[in-house]
Order: C-alpha cells, then sequence, then structure tokens
C-alpha cells in the first residue's frame, strides 16, 4: 500500500501546497468550531448587557430611579446586538480567523446598535430618561470589552491551531490540475484553519506510489481525517455515487466539489427546495430585509441630501441657465435595475445643440462640447447633484453600480460586448457613487481594461453590500470629492 501521506495524485499542481508534517493522530480535547463560535456570542452579549449595567451601579444606581427603562434598553440593545453580530457573520469560519478586519466589522456593528438606541431615544422624547453620561460610557465600554475580548479569542484560535485542537484534517479525492489548485486553496485559506492531509486519486486502482481509495480509508480509521472532499466532475454520476456509498459508513464529512464549478461558484451555497436538496449557485440580491434596509438607507439619507444641497442646487441651475442656452437639467435614458430603462438627471454640461443622449462619443479631456460652467461641474461631479431626485423616488440608490448610457463604449465596443457578466450589474439599483469610483474606476473608459476592472468592482459590491460599506464608500466619495480624478 502507498504512503498516504504522499500527496502523489499525477497531473496536480502539488509543488504549492503546505508541507506539513501528518499527524499521528486528531488530539482528544478537539474544539468543536460552532461551539467556540457559541460561547463567542455569549460573552458579546455578556458584554453588551454587563457593561451598561456596570456603569449604571456605578453611577446611576444611587438615585434608585427609571430601573425600568434602564433594564429595556440594555435587554433591547443586547438582543438586538447579538442578532446583528450573526447576520454580519462575525461568528463564521472566516471571522474568527481574520483578526482586524472581523474586530472592525464587530465595531461597525454595535456602533449601527449604539446609534440606533440613541435615534429611537430622540423619536420617541425618551433621552430624558437616560443619563448622557452612563450612554456615551456604555458605548464606550462596549467597544473595550469587544476588542478585549476578540484579542483574546484570536489569541486562542491560532493558539488551537497550532496545535491541531481547532484544525479540521481535510482530503481531497479525485484527479489533474484542478484539484491540486483546490487542495492548495483550502489548505492556505482562513488561517490554516484546514490542512491537507492528502490528495487521493479512486481511479489509481493499485499504480506504486498512488495513493488510492484504500489507503484514505487506512488514514479515516487511524482518526487523521475529518472531512473528505470529493473533487469528481459532476457528469461521472457513477464515480460520484460509488465514493459517497464507499465513504458514507465513516465518521467524517463529506463534501461534494465540482471540479469545473468549485471556483467560479466558491460562495454557492445549498437550500432545501420542496424536500430536494438544491445547490445555490446566485441568490438574488439585497432580497427580503435587505432591500428594506437599502430602501429606506436611500429615502432617509437621500432625503436629507437634498435638503442639504437644495440651495447650491437652485444656484448651479441659474448658473448653468446664464452660461449657455437650453435646458438646465439633462435627462438621458440609462440601464437601472433588472435591465430596465430609466431616465437620469443631471446638470447639463455640454451645449445644447451638441446633446449625446446615447453616448455615443465619450466626453475627453478638454472637450470643446462641454461648456466653460461645465467642465467645472463635471471635475467636481456637481453635476450629479440632480440624482438625488431619482435616489428619493426610487429610480437610483446612493450607492450601487454607476448607470451606463445606452450606447456606451470601451475601446469602441459596447460595454455588454467587452464585459460577458456586464448585465449582472443590473441585479441592484444604480447609485450615484459606488464601489469602482471610490477605487478609481470612473472617468473616460478608453480601454478595455478600463471597464473590465469597473465591472468586476461592481459585481464585488454586490456580493459583499452591508450598511457599513455602503457608508463607507460614502465617506470615500466625500474624500475623493475633495481631490477630483479623472473626471472631464
Amino acid at each position: 500500500m502507498a504512503d498516504p501521506h504522499l500527496l502523489a495524485t499525477p497531473g496536480a499542481d502539488l509543488g504549492a501546497l503546505p508541507r506539513t508534517a501528518p499527524r499521528a493522530a486528531i488530539p482528544s480535547a478537539k474544539i468543536p468550531i460552532a461551539l467556540f463560535a457559541n460561547a463567542l456570542r455569549t460573552v458579546d452579549g455578556a458584554i453588551v448587557y454587563l457593561s451598561a449595567l456596570a456603569i449604571y451601579e456605578g453611577y446611576e444606581a444611587a438615585s434608585a430611579s427609571g430601573w425600568a427603562a434602564y433594564q429595556l434598553a440594555m435587554v433591547v440593545a443586547t438582543v438586538a446586538a447579538v442578532n446583528l453580530f450573526t447576520l454580519a457573520e462575525c461568528y463564521d469560519v472566516r471571522a474568527l480567523t481574520a483578526g482586524r478586519t472581523a474586530l472592525f466589522r464587530l465595531l461597525g456593528c454595535w456602533g449601527v446598535v449604539w446609534f440606533g438606541m440613541l435615534t429611537t431615544a430622540v423619536m420617541f422624547k425618551t433621552a430624558q430618561d437616560y443619563s448622557r453620561v452612563w450612554f456615551v460610557g456604555w458605548g464606550a465600554a462596549v467597544c473595550i470589552g469587544l476588542v478585549i475580548s476578540r484579542i483574546g479569542a484570536w489569541l486562542l484560535v491560532q493558539n488551537w491551531i497550532a496545535n491541531g485542537r481547532l484544525t479540521i484534517n481535510v482530503a481531497v479525492i479525485g484527479e489533474g490540475r484542478i484539484v491540486g489548485d483546490l487542495a492548495h486553496v483550502i489548505g492556505s485559506s482562513d488561517g490554516r484553519l484546514y490542512q491537507i492531509v492528502g490528495i487521493f486519486d479512486d481511479a489509481a486502482r493499485g499504480r506504486t506510489g498512488v495513493p488510492g481509495i484504500a489507503d484514505l480509508e487506512a488514514l479515516i480509521r487511524a482518526g487523521r481525517v475529518e472531512t473528505v472532499v470529493i473533487a469528481v466532475p459532476w457528469i461521472e454520476e457513477d464515480r460520484i455515487l460509488g465514493l459517497l456509498s464507499r465513504l458514507r459508513a465513516y465518521p467524517v464529512d463529506l463534501r461534494l466539489a465540482p471540479t469545473k464549478l468549485a471556483f467560479p461558484f466558491g460562495r454557492a451555497r445549498y437550500s432545501n427546495l420542496s424536500g430536494i436538496t438544491m445547490l445555490d449557485v446566485f441568490s438574488a440580491p439585497l432580497s427580503g430585509w435587505k432591500r428594506i434596509v437599502k430602501r429606506l438607507e436611500d429615502l432617509l439619507l437621500g432625503a436629507a441630501l437634498l435638503a442639504l444641497f437644495l440651495p447650491l442646487m437652485l444656484i448651479i441651475a441659474a448658473a448653468v441657465r446664464w452660461d449657455s442656452p437650453g435646458p438646465i437639467l439633462f435627462r438621458q435614458k440609462r440601464y437601472g435595475y433588472n435591465n430596465a430603462l430609466i431616465e437620469v438627471f443631471k446638470f447639463r454640461t455640454m451645449r445644447h445643440d451638441c446633446a449625446d443622449q446615447h453616448a455615443e462619443r465619450l466626453v475627453r479631456p478638454n472637450d470643446e462640447r462641454v461648456t466653460r460652467l461645465g467642465a467645472w461641474l463635471r471635475r467636481s461631479s456637481l453635476d450629479e447633484l440632480p440624482q438625488l431626485l431619482n435616489v428619493v423616488r426610487g429610480d437610483m440608490s446612493l450607492v450601487g453600480p454607476r448607470p451606463h448610457a445606452l450606447r456606451a463604449k470601451a475601446a469602441d465596443r459596447l460595454y455588454e460586448d467587452v464585459v460577458e457578466e456586464y448585465a449582472s450589474r443590473h441585479r441592484v439599483k444604480p447609485g450615484i457613487t459606488g464601489w469602482a469610483q471610490v477605487n478609481g474606476w470612473r472617468g473616460v473608459t478608453d480601454t478595455e481594461d478600463k471597464i473590465r476592472r469597473r465591472i468586476e468592482h461592481d459585481l464585488d459590491y454586490i456580493e459583499q453590500w452591508s450598511v457599513l460599506l455602503d457608508l463607507k464608500i460614502l465617506a470615500m466619495t466625500v474624500v475623493a470629492l475633495l481631490h477630483p480624478t479623472n473626471a472631464h
């Protein structure tokens, strides 16, 4: 029998795999990840509640008044915080090994809860029931507590991973280069939480030096494998069913990773549809409560910004009328949500007789069609302010992929002809600003690479959406407007 520790599958890219020495066996004091996540969830809830209670006892208890109001606030905030932490995936595998990134996400969620409590108290005129010292101290104490707990949790996780108590041993079944790539991704991601113990070829049929299924079974019986990933093309159903039938008798997790789908749809999950297990390759973005939250964000912030900038918009409107003959607003059909056409508003920046309704010709530096005022408006992006009307009425969002004109081109090719996934950006409403724009991908798309990079950022935004990401993009937009680039 071949040495099962040798990663000797023909054709696999094994040189990049982590060269870790195999352990004799899985440690007996193994830490279940789910149990640790639940314990951490309990600790977070305790930090939120006990911080408020401690400050109350030290500062407010002497007055012996208002206990019921304080108690209600503490309980509501604790429940809301723990649930928001869970929804934000602060307890999944990646968060437990991510360190600083996960901590910022956790603190951001607590900031949302704390600010939400403050806003609610002001709206319902109950703010006078609470001490400002208590409320501010509570917010700061929870931040300090979460930082300390997460540092401790991260150190524990790193220690447990190092000694094997939290590491999951994974065996991969398959053949070919993509199997080696798959094993490398698994073994090198999530803070070394997963360790590849070997790649096994079920079709080896006893060839010298090639570990087969019998070798894998020997490792499983020795307690050295906890998860088996079957990386076999779906078309080979009999082969897959044979492997499942043979390995289901062992106390290991069996995972099916079709080689051609494993990487493009790596974030896919499964669901149950009428009792049948389905692979969720793509899910509708911003569905359910996310769509409601996104719309509330647009309405509240959009209306506030519209009221704030209304005086400036009136001044710009008068200046546009004075600068050159023609309408104040430029109305243009663009692609919106679900590929539907919407009418987008902008302050007119070009001579009316040079209006380009379908963006057949890109605007370039020193373009003779742009008016004197229009050039300044485009550099400062103030020409986009009327799109706040689009946001309030529901055609657009504050943040999202920028809407493109119908005939917009990159290097004389339509966007949809350059990027195959172009239409996927229309799964959400377009935005006044977006992830691509704050990362420098705005302005003239005179090369195909520029539009590809823009679409990549748009699709990444759709997959990663959160309120915190929107707020981050809005903040980055303000900074970008102070130092405008690539706007013509």
